[in-house]
């Protein structure tokens, strides 16, 4: 055995044969060991910026890497080898059954979360030489496009949510209407957070998505009415009632909170939606929450004159397509008003006096010609002529151009009365 193993090492050292991977020796390494470090590392720096993840993002992806290791029956690393066929298989019985085998099946967003989860973890063996390959890269993308839309709240339901609102829940949505700010954003601001001198809501890096600190303007009338809220402690004093059972679970808010952010938000803007009469989802528009209530903040935004890059800026977004494309919406009545602005432009021109004038005019056969330019001359008078001896008004051809000249006059008033008769 030790001869054979020399001639195997001669045999790479001389280039007849590859060198063992590293991966070699994890093969028989338990599953479990290797996912607990991979989640242990993600604690610690597996956020942006090597910052650790969230709360809610690291306890999604330890349930779902303990699902993965259920399901596909995972011991060792080396049962990750030629893994994607039953990956696949465990995935399109997840989307046409559920979790149970027997339901309506899960969202492609939720497909696409269990397979980032995968390839996540195999990626992060693969750079520490745990794994040779990601077995599972070539799995295809689930299409995430959303089935159904969020729109924006109109500005008749607004004022309808906020009169039946709760206090704490109206100045929640008033916050959110005024910053954009997200559910989580907005359950980490605390009384620290509000400046009251520059007027403006600040939000530290570890509570924005993008891992960025925030710095948003609000009116005057809003940062009077979270200081006069902070100060009677409306959100402490909430969140101390909402976790004073003794079952309830561990408590999840900041130390000063200046607003309250109820556990099940959706349920209580479901609620208030419901008391004001706003419908949950319209068939055109789609469906209504309380992320809505960004998706109003920036569509308002861009209504009043923001231009695309104070639109991103406002939004925090890391491109001008996901402010413009995604979130910004149209309103009906700012569309209509435009199309009504178009047709004047290209609005007809009324009949009028003036146009009927233009017209070429048939009247007892005169033809299709242009009624002339009638200009009535009477002879001068003889005290005009300088003339002494005043000589009566004689002269066939001159009586008769001027009766002509009255009878032209005469059809053609008769034909502008009939056309504005006409037209009237």
């Amino acid at each position: 055995m030790a001869q054979s193993l020399e001639e195997n090492h001669l045999k790479i050292r001389l280039g007849y044969v590859a060198a063992p991977h590293p991966a070699e020796k994890h093969k028989k390494t338990s599953f479990s060991e290797i996912a607990n470090e991979y989640l242990d590392w993600g604690h610690s720096c597996g956020g942006r910026g090597g910052r650790p993840w969230g709360r809610t993002h690291a306890r999604e992806r330890r349930n779902k890497l303990y699902w993965w290791q259920e399901q596909l029956r995972l011991k060792t690393l080396g049962d990750l080898y030629d893994i994607l066929p039953k990956v696949e298989r465990v995935l399109r019985g997840l989307q046409s059954g559920g979790y149970d085998g027997n339901g309506d099946g899960v969202s492609r967003k939720t497909l696409k979360n269990y397979s980032d989860c995968l390839c996540s973890f195999c990626n992060w063996a693969v750079k520490r030489k745990y794994l040779s390959e990601n077995p599972v890269s070539e799995l295809v993308d689930f299409d995430t496009t959303p089935e159904n839309t969020r729109r924006a709240f109109s500005e008749e339901e607004v004022r309808k949510l906020l009169t039946v609102a709760p206090e704490h829940m109206r100045i929640l949505y008033e916050t959110a209407l005024m910053t954009g700010f997200r559910a989580g954003e907005l359950r980490s601001l605390t009384t620290e957070s509000l400046d009251m001198d520059n007027g403006r809501l600040l939000l530290g890096p570890d509570y924005t998505k993008n891992r960025k600190p925030a710095v948003q303007h609000i009116p005057e009338w809003l940062v009077k009415k979270l200081a006069a809220f902070s100060r009677k402690e409306g959100a402490l004093k909430l969140y101390r009632k909402r976790y004073s059972r003794t079952d309830s679970a561990d408590a999840n808010y900041p130390e000063n909170p200046l607003l309250f952010v109820p556990t099940h938000l959706a349920r209580a803007i479901k609620r208030d939606m419901k008391r004001a009469g706003i419908p949950m989802e319209i068939p055109v528009d789609g469906k209504a929450d309380f992320h809505s209530l960004r998706v109003t903040y920036i569509s308002q935004i861009v209504e009043l004159g923001a231009t695309v890059k104070e639109s991103q800026h406002l939004a925090r977004h890391s491109s001008p397509d996901l402010t413009m494309n995604v979130y910004a919406r149209t309103q009906d009545r700012r569309m209509i008003s435009l199309v009504d602005k178009l047709g004047e432009v290209y609005k007809p021109e009324s009949k009028c006096a003036e146009y009927v004038r233009r017209l070429k005019i048939k009247v007892n056969g005169i033809g299709d010609k242009p009624m002339p330019q009638l200009k009535l001359t009477i002879p001068e008078p003889w005290w005009r002529r300088r003339d002494s001896n005043p000589r009566p008004f004689t002269g066939t051809r001159q009586a008769t151009t001027c009766l002509v000249r009255l009878v032209f006059l005469a059809l053609r008033l008769a034909a502008d009365v009939r056309l504005r008769a006409s037209f009237h």
